[in-house]
């Protein structure tokens, strides 16, 4: 009788390996009872940030068409985020057209060429704003020799360009480090005498600050902004009309410098992956609305946009099956 007791836990615990073998070949055939999560990396900014909250917006519609992706979201930052997708310690992330393009050809702040970035579209521009006290008597940049200014935190993208334009115009400033929202109050305040930046209209440290002390957007002579943008890959002119200056206060348009921010990855992340991502963000654009003010108003069809960055193939599938491309 116990013999027979154990030939029956034998036929249980084969029968059990069985069932857990065949569980196991239909989840890596893609049976439809389970499915295999896929782990992606996605570099933004620090949490809390515009980046920050829009890389979630961006990895939450993926993964409403892609119930099998997980993400978790990196720092990266404008300069930092090229590098990482460049070294594939993440699978994607966000950059402006900018520092992917000077990346890709390694220029300056990059030490090497990371030509294997891939974009997979464009966003929102960001445009070269400087902000001076109306009463300050500084009209362009030029009048910025000797001054003190702030571009955010030693390190930050923007850290680069302003240091480009002061060796175009050839001129000296005081360059302080501040994080952004001090930059502005330090303006506010007369510690600075400008805060310059590179980001989307409305930026709301730049608000803030027009909301406290009249406030005027410095003008570039045009000759600069077209050496800026032969030397710098991914910007190009743009002549804002006042009425599209969203700063309280300003009377003037402005004609700057922009770029837009892009969503990159490698060239070795598959051409199914990025079509998936690149087709759950299209058809999904308008959610993006609620968790950035930047992106009110966008075209799904502005994604394919050239930027000067080298579309990964994966995107230019959906692009050019949707009649983008």
């Amino acid at each position: 009788m116990r013999d027979f007791k154990c030939i029956g836990k034998s036929l249980m615990a084969i029968s059990s390996a069985i069932s857990l073998l065949v569980m196991t070949l239909l989840v890596s055939l893609g049976g439809s009872s389970a499915y295999a999560e896929q782990s992606l990396r996605f570099s933004s900014a620090n949490p809390g940030g515009a980046w920050y909250i829009l890389a979630v917006g961006v990895t939450e519609i993926i993964k409403k068409e892609n119930p099998d992706f997980v993400f978790s979201i990196e720092p990266g930052g404008g300069y930092g985020s090229p590098i990482m997708v460049g070294e594939k310690k993440v699978n994607m992330g966000f950059a402006i057209a900018g520092s992917a393009s000077d990346a890709i050809e390694g220029r300056e702040p990059f030490k090497k060429k990371f030509s294997n970035i891939r974009s997979m579209g464009s966003l929102y521009i960001h445009y070269i704003q400087g902000a001076v006290l109306k009463d300050s008597g500084i009209k362009d940049f030029g009048d910025m020799e000797k001054k003190k200014l702030t571009s955010g935190p030693k390190g930050q993208i923007s850290w680069f360009w302003v240091n480009k334009f002061l060796e175009l115009y050839g001129i000296e400033a005081d360059v302080r480090s501040l994080d952004f929202g001090a930059s502005a109050e330090a303006v506010v305040d007369g510690h600075v005498d400008m805060f310059f930046i590179g980001v989307p209209m409305p930026y709301g440290p730049m608000s803030n600050l027009a909301m406290q002390r009249p406030m005027r957007l410095v003008t570039f002579k045009e000759e600069i902004l077209d050496k800026f943008c032969k030397e710098i890959g991914g910007f190009k002119k743009y002549n804002l009309p006042k009425e599209n200056i969203p700063y309280k206060g300003t009377e003037e348009g402005l004609i700057t410098v922009g770029t837009p921010l892009i969503i990159i990855t490698n060239d070795e992340e598959s051409e199914d992956l990025i079509y998936k991502c690149v087709k759950a963000i299209a058809e999904n654009i308008s959610e993006l609305e609620n968790v950035s003010a930047a992106m009110k108003g966008f075209k799904p069809e502005d994604l394919a946009k050239d930027a000067g960055v080298p579309l990964h193939p994966g995107a230019m599938k959906y692009f050019k099956e949707v009649g983008w491309r």
